[in-house]
């Protein structure tokens, strides 16, 4: 039963409704291609990555490793066997967010292993993926992620202990 509770608390509710959002505007960016990204691949397939990798934010405080973890895979794997669409907001805006959940609630060995998982997912999408794996997009790619990691090294977010580091 305190489990239930847990769940219900602020910030659990807010991830979960972080990732609805997510979920949702993720879909219609896919429908309406809201961010103009090339179109790649099977739709249906295309979806259902997007919605894991937006649907598993809800977990990004109780479970952060995993939930970089599942956003970089539903991001890469597929790309190993076809490629499929790369959006802004179905697959780069989750990962950013799940790269920061894990440099801000994990343990330092835990939050390098995320690091490390989703930078190989993004090379992996960068090798595969002909209009993102341009120089250009190299900055775009790896500073926002670098720079939501580089919050752990933030003097305010030192003062406050890591989740499972108490």
């Amino acid at each position: 039963m305190e489990r239930m509770t847990g769940m219900l608390r602020g910030d659990y509710l807010g991830d979960g409704l972080l990732a609805v959002a997510l979920t949702v505007f993720g879909q219609l960016n896919l429908r309406f291609n809201i961010d103009g990204s090339t179109r790649y691949g099977p739709t249906f397939a295309t979806a259902a990555t997007t919605a894991l990798a937006t649907a598993v934010i809800a977990l990004r405080r109780r479970a952060p490793l995993l939930t970089v973890c599942v956003v970089t895979a539903a991001m890469a794997v597929p790309e190993l066997v076809t490629r499929l669409t790369i959006t802004l907001w179905g697959s780069f805006v989750p990962l950013v967010i799940a790269v920061y959940s894990v440099a801000r609630h994990e343990k330092r060995r835990a939050a390098a292993a995320g690091a490390v998982v989703a930078a190989l997912g993004v090379v992996v999408v960068m090798l595969r993926v002909p209009v993102i794996g341009t120089a250009a997009n190299i900055p775009f790619t790896f500073v926002p992620c670098a720079g939501a990691f580089a919050a752990r090294a933030d003097p305010a977010s030192a003062a406050r202990p890591a989740r499972r580091g108490k």
